[in-house]
């Protein structure tokens, strides 16, 4: 009897111990950045034709195609998204990659690279 109630107490010491530990989930802005409504830092001009464009992370981007705009902050971790992924369904996003350059991440700061 004895026994059962130790392995009982253990148990629940074990299960309050879970409770108590912080919840470190990422969300799908840390992965992407999120929608903005603030002063961009600069604007990128779509055609159509692009396959691809660039931008620095931690950079604030208005998109414009055919008429249309929306913000994005990339403050993520990712270093790909597609545009599609990110754009206002009524935005007709063309299907193009946007390659962020994490190398400018505030993160990053500080970091000389070497491991040191």
């Amino acid at each position: 009897m004895k026994q059962s109630h130790r392995i009982l107490a253990a148990a629940a010491a074990l299960a309050a111990a879970f409770a108590a530990a912080p919840s470190f989930a990422l969300t799908n802005a840390d992965g992407i950045g999120e929608g903005a409504n603030a002063v961009p830092d600069r604007v990128i001009m779509l055609n159509g034709n692009q396959r691809w464009v660039n931008v620095d992370a931690g950079e604030t981007v208005e998109f414009v195609h055919q008429g249309r705009t929306f913000e994005w902050a990339f403050t993520g971790l990712g270093n790909t998204v597609k545009l599609s992924q990110i754009a206002p369904q009524d935005f007709g996003a063309p299907d193009l990659t946007v390659y962020v350059n994490q190398s400018t991440s505030p993160l990053n700061a500080g970091s000389s690279g070497s491991g040191d």
